[in-house]
């Protein structure tokens, strides 16, 4: 067992390696071309590594099944269940869609809404597309997105949900807190 730091956060994890010779194998080593033994070990971190950490601005959500499912993506990120949170990001954009203007249709309808109401552009109409397509192939074709795919899903839905959700909010309190523009008084000729 040995202990691990990470030379970034700080934060602490155990490692264990088991081997059994029973695992071991014999290998042809590609650069030699002579035969190799290669033990046949297993390794368990403790706690395992995130794949993704929550936003810190999470909690600023206010809709419960919205904060549900990112968990449950977030959740399936750090277990490696690619499919299935592709799955739920294509969800997530389907509650935010719903969230924002309301139950119009499908995908294509709830999309070409957003648009009508300027509440995204065209350019983000096409990267929600892209995500969607994603989270449908998943969901339909058995589709396993490469991890750095799953990381640019994430990425989109996260600036989503954060200016949508989060930013909007907090520029109110900004607009708010700012003082009034003094209003000029005409001088009489």
């Amino acid at each position: 067992m040995e202990i691990l730091e990470c030379c970034g956060c700080e934060t602490l994890s155990f490692r264990q390696t088991e081997w059994l010779s029973e695992w071991d194998e014999f290998i042809v080593n590609e650069d030699t071309g002579e035969e190799e033994l290669r033990r046949g070990t297993l390794t368990y971190v403790y706690p395992p590594a995130l794949a993704r950490r929550l936003p810190s601005w999470i909690d600023e959500l206010k809709d419960d099944v919205l904060k549900k499912v990112v968990a449950e993506v977030y959740s399936n990120l750090h277990e490696d269940n690619l499919i299935t949170a592709a799955i739920g990001a294509r969800i997530l954009i389907d509650r935010v869609m719903t969230l924002l203007v309301g139950d119009v249709g499908g995908f294509d309808e709830k999309l070409k809404e957003m648009v009508k109401q300027n509440v995204i552009s065209a350019t983000e109409k096409t990267l929600l597309e892209a995500v969607t397509d994603a989270g449908n192939a998943a969901a339909h074709r058995g589709y396993s997105p490469k991890s750095q795919h799953l990381h640019t899903i994430m990425d989109t839905i996260e600036n989503l949900l954060h200016r949508m959700f989060v930013l909007s909010n907090a520029a109110a309190v900004v607009r708010t807190a700012v003082p009034p523009r003094p209003r000029r008084v005409k001088s009489k000729p």
